[in-house]
């Protein structure tokens, strides 16, 4: 409740699935708030940039326009915190399937996400490195949870058809009286491999040798899915195409309870009413 009693331009958030009648909303002393979070100014300063003179004269002066540019941009702002949602759904999905100790709890993740600091994190990189070594039964575990729990075509589209793949994999292999759970050839969870570089890569060729078909075609899907997850995370974490800071209005949306926005001016006592 605090960011609703600090910040008064969080009575944007009562639009956020309707903007009609934002603007009637919003007074003269919103629109100002509006014009000095750090997220319009840069908004503002990339206008300049594109040399669009005539865009940065009504951001500055016109308030009707900017009434109109917040409840536009309102559904992106939207759609950013939802995509980033999904996309700690699918890692946290994830790592639920992996052997991963001292997991990071979900709200540090979402902090981390938003700060920019997830894409290069530990838990990606672990995650993702678990996912390349995972057998078919786990994988195929991971996926089904996938397509149950996330609700973002970007990942679920291209990896449904993998699903498929592997599952008739499995098929073909427990019908020909093979093992029923297909391992891929990054999975080195069984071989110490210490020694020289020599050694190493004998007994990676050995292991490889060792592979059925179906283990080496399900090689070939696990690449797939590790490029896939690897792509999707990367495009949802990445704070220079995709950050936070790339988000208009940010500050009413995402709340930092260490470090409250300071610049939005409190509205006048008689705007918030008095007890």
């Amino acid at each position: 409740m605090s960011h609703f009693y600090a910040n008064p331009l969080s009575i944007i958030l009562g639009f956020i699935d309707n903007s009609d009648g934002l603007g009637e909303v919003l007074s003269a002393e919103h629109v100002e708030a509006v014009r000095n979070v750090p997220s319009f100014r840069r908004y503002v300063e990339g206008k300049m940039a594109a040399k669009e003179a005539g865009e940065v004269r009504k951001l500055l002066t016109d308030d009707n326009y900017v009434r109109r540019t917040v409840a536009e941009k309102l559904l992106e702002s939207r759609n950013y915190g939802i995509e980033l949602g999904q996309a700690l759904a699918f890692l946290e999905i994830g790592r639920s399937c992996t052997l991963i100790q001292n997991k990071t709890p979900r709200y540090e993740l979402y902090a981390k996400a938003l700060s920019g600091e997830l894409q290069t994190s530990p838990s990606v990189r672990d995650f993702l490195m678990s996912l390349k070594r995972m057998n078919s039964t786990t994988l195929l575990n991971l996926l089904e949870k996938v397509m149950q729990e996330v609700q973002a075509p970007a990942i679920t589209e291209p990896l449904r058809p993998l699903q498929e793949k592997i599952k008739k994999l499995v098929e073909e292999a427990e019908a020909s009286g093979g093992k029923k759970n297909l391992i891929s050839e990054f999975d080195t969870t069984n071989n110490t491999l210490r020694g020289t570089a020599v050694s190493k890569k004998v007994r990676l060729g050995e292991q490889k040798s060792s592979l059925t078909k179906q283990d080496t075609e399900y090689s070939a899907l696990v690449q797939q899915v590790y490029s896939i997850s690897e792509s999707y995370l990367t495009t949802n974490f990445n704070s220079s195409q995709h950050g936070l800071q790339s988000v208009l209005l940010h500050e009413i949306l995402f709340y930092d309870l260490r470090s409250p926005h300071s610049a939005v001016s409190p509205p006048p006592l008689s705007s918030v009413g008095r007890c």
